[in-house]
């Protein structure tokens, strides 16, 4: 069945236009009728919403029988039309016909968010320079914005990790060892920290607030956290804290403890091994990770009124570690053990506070010498434990012995920290992991080099604040290390003093006389100079600048912070039909997750894959959105490293037309963009 009529006028259109576009509009008549047709057609542009005319464009034309016509007809897309209307009309004596669109109109105009992050180490008077932000102060830099934020206890972020190790819904062992664990941890910083409750309170007040975390930033995301295909429950800053109160109630009773402890060892295999639900066959990896988090409890010595848990504690761990050693047994008369599950169990028994029994401490000697004389030899990421271990079993002098190669190979031009390659895929979770044995070794076998100490802190907090801590291990370790380390100053209050100089006047910006120190406030400053910030609590603190504004898209210049996005075009002059192929190189700086591309497109240009998914780049993968005037790019996470996500547009009009900034963003930290 065909539907037509004699005489048929069309016009294509993309599916929008940009101000200041020159668009090439096609239209076409055709005379499908047996006698030729002769008259005049007209394109007409409206503006959608007052319909005042802004265009015509008359053609004559001549068409025999069964004949068509095409016409390219010029027009440039004028400034504050947000909806054209645009008619296609032809007339003859005979017959005529015609089509009518609404085109929407993007503005030229994009938002800019530049940021300006920093970190400080120690008290001191420091001094940032503001004048490069609102491009150098640029005349046409509109509706400017000005958001200072710092923060002065980055500790607190970790402590509020520990009460999604107890919430969480998941049953697996892992998920139930580390609930014994935060409960067990929460109970015993607040016995060190009188009055942690009390500075709970006054966080509940709402005296403070944690925006440096996902929920509180979500206004600086812009308008692509409303696309975000993560959920973002558990973000919210009210439920952390209502969450954290919650924990310190129940850590407050040893029963929980003890439910928490008597349903682990329910999940205990009769030959001592841990599986990851019941039924399934247990391994040395689970029942190694179990042991770990129970042993590193049993270094706490506040823990007299719960000498039952402690107990029960005991008889888990030692079950546990009489599975591993058969194992271990087995695998060193094969030849087959290997030196880092060597490591991991002498690091269990240097420290799970129960005697052994006479077989496994005549191995862990043995083993232990063995280590003395291979340390030296061992993988970089597995020295630092040697250190504890050695450390632990009466070897001091070779612990220390190893200290000066670990401490060169930590030290980076930015920090302490092991490097990786750039680009890999290692997981965060093991990076943490091998993080936290470093910061173990230095303070256990090296405790005087407090330079190295204070910076492998840093970096830790640092990965605090670009990454969301989501697995139990990950999260079990940070919190560990961190809380360890700075629990002493948590219930301080804060002092700092954070000041904004600009053109006419000075902002002090107090921070509050609360135990979180956090402050975040916008300023009616549209020339900053510089931000001066008088730190006077010890520890890490950290903060940012933003500055938001509106600028047309042809005077937006590259700027960084953190990450980087370039954005490369196959060929500069195309035709319709043309098949465009663009290269976006991602550069990042910091080991991020919740990263974010959005890759505006020309209005003529169509996605050679259309359709929206999950898709991969050589060792990267992550989700495409495709919308109508962009595509976005959502990854979980982005390791530190150089990436290329490539993507082929397809041109369907002729004309000259300009796109948007391409914008690359850390969500859950949007200092980084």
């Amino acid at each position: 069945v065909v539907a037509c009529k004699d005489f048929m006028a069309q016009v294509y259109l993309p599916r929008y236009l940009r101000e200041g576009d020159h668009a090439v509009l096609t239209a076409t008549l055709r005379n499908l009728s047996k006698t030729g047709q002769k008259g005049e057609a007209t394109l007409q542009v409206c503006d959608a919403l007052t319909e005042e005319i802004l265009h015509t464009a008359r053609v004559s034309f001549s068409l025999q029988m069964q004949a068509d016509s095409t016409y390219l007809l010029p027009f440039h897309v004028p400034q504050g039309r947000s909806l054209l209307l645009v008619r296609w009309v032809g007339r003859s004596p005979l017959a005529s016909d015609g089509e009518q669109y609404t085109l929407p109109v993007l503005s030229d105009v994009q938002s800019v968010t530049e940021t300006k992050s920093f970190s400080l180490d120690r008290p001191q008077k420091w001094q940032m320079d503001l004048k490069k932000l609102f491009a150098y102060n640029h005349p046409a830099a509109s509706g400017r914005s000005l958001t200072v934020e710092y923060t002065a206890r980055p500790e607190w972020l970790a402590l509020q990790s520990l009460p999604s190790l107890v919430e969480s819904e998941a049953t697996d062992v892992l998920s139930v060892s580390s609930a014994c664990y935060a409960v067990t941890m929460t109970r015993s910083i607040s016995r060190r920290i009188p009055n942690l409750r009390q500075a709970v309170s006054e966080w509940m007040t709402g005296a403070d607030s944690v925006s440096a975390t996902l929920g509180g930033n979500a206004r600086l995301a812009d308008l692509l956290m409303q696309e975000m295909p993560w959920v973002m429950d558990d973000r919210n800053e009210a439920l952390r804290r209502t969450r954290l109160a919650s924990l310190l109630t129940d850590a407050s009773s040893p029963s929980h403890l003890m439910q928490l402890t008597q349903k682990l060892e329910t999940m205990q295999r009769p030959d001592g091994s841990f599986a990851w639900y019941p039924g399934m066959a247990g391994n040395t990896y689970l029942t190694t990770e179990v042991l770990r988090q129970l042993s590193r409890l049993q270094d706490l010595s506040d823990e007299e009124d719960m000498p039952q848990i402690r107990q029960l504690r005991g008889e888990i761990i030692l079950h546990g570690l009489r599975y591993l050693h058969r194992t271990l047994s087995r695998q060193a008369e094969r030849q087959q053990l290997s030196a880092e599950t060597l490591l991991r169990f002498l690091s269990l028994t240097s420290r799970s506070g129960v005697p052994l029994p006479k077989d496994m401490d005549a191995d862990v000697q043995k083993w232990s010498a063995q280590l003395r004389g291979k340390a030296e030899t061992l993988q970089r990421e597995n020295r630092a434990l040697a250190a504890i271990v050695l450390n632990r079993t009466g070897y001091q002098t070779e612990a220390r012995r190893l200290m000066p190669e670990l401490r060169r190979v930590i030290s980076q031009a930015d920090g302490f920290y092991l490097a990786y390659p750039g680009g890999t895929t290692y997981q965060p979770v093991r990076k943490v992991q091998n993080h936290v044995y470093l910061m173990e070794a230095f303070a256990e076998v090296l405790p005087s080099d407090t330079v190295v100490i204070r910076g492998l802190q840093q970096w830790l907090i640092q990965q605090k604040r670009t990454q969301d801590w989501e697995q139990p291990i990950q999260t079990a370790d940070a919190v560990y290390a961190l809380l360890l380390h700075s629990q002493g100053q948590l219930a301080d209050a804060s002092t700092d003093k954070v000041t904004l100089t600009d053109s006419h006047s000075s902002h002090i910006l107090q921070s509050p006389e609360t135990r979180l120190g956090y402050l975040r406030q916008r300023i009616a400053s549209e020339s900053p100079k510089a931000l001066k910030v008088d730190k006077r609590t010890p520890g890490i603190s950290w903060g940012a600048v933003y500055a938001q504004y509106q600028m047309p898209v042809s005077l937006i210049e590259s700027q960084r912070e953190g990450l980087s996005v370039r954005r490369d075009v196959s060929q500069a002059a195309v035709r319709v039909g043309d098949r465009l192929h663009v290269r976006y190189t991602l550069t990042v700086d910091y080991d991020l997750e919740y990263v974010v591309l959005s890759a505006p497109r020309i209005a003529v240009a169509e996605p050679a894959v259309p359709h929206s998914g999950y898709a991969s780049w050589g060792n990267l993968s992550g989700y495409r959105s495709v919308h109508d005037a962009r595509t976005d790019y959502f990854f979980d996470s982005l390791p530190k490293g150089t990436y290329v996500i490539e993507e082929d547009w397809m041109i369907t009009q002729p004309g000259t037309y300009q796109t948007g900034a391409a914008t690359l963003r850390c969500v859950y930290a949007p200092e980084y963009q």
